[in-house]
């Protein structure tokens, strides 16, 4: 499955840096991001349980239609629970031969305002089509 980002989002950002700066940031921080068809099968079958009605109508008897409740008042927390360290995408990165140096934040930081000072259109500030 291809996946898209969304460029608009931090890490995308980070990323599409990289070929401005040819360096990342080493942010010391976990992801645990979700395939977006494994997240829509997720609310689809929550979607489909929160709309099926409330079979607890009276005592022993089959509701009629117009009786049956839809009641849901459930709160779903969706997560992948196998989180990764960033550090671990960047080194997937550098072996798929994108090339940059990892640096500590600050530093990148530094080099992100250098080059926008010096008017370089960073590939992390311009909106993709």
């Amino acid at each position: 499955m291809k996946g898209l980002w969304n460029y608009s989002e931090a890490i995308p950002l980070i990323i599409r840096s990289a070929l401005t700066l040819r360096a990342l940031p080493d942010l010391h921080q976990d992801c645990s991001w979700l395939p977006v068809d494994k997240l829509a099968s997720v609310v689809l079958e929550l979607a489909e349980s929160c709309s099926a009605p409330d079979r607890d109508v009276g005592q022993n008897r089959a509701p009629s239609p117009s009786e049956v409740a839809y009641v849901d008042d459930s709160i779903y927390k969706v997560y992948n629970p196998r989180a990764f360290p960033l550090s671990e995408l960047l080194a997937t990165l550098k072996r798929s031969e994108f090339q940059f140096q990892t640096l500590p934040f600050v530093d990148w930081l530094q080099l992100l305002r250098e080059s926008e000072a010096r008017g370089e259109e960073n590939v992390s500030t311009r909106q993709s089509n």
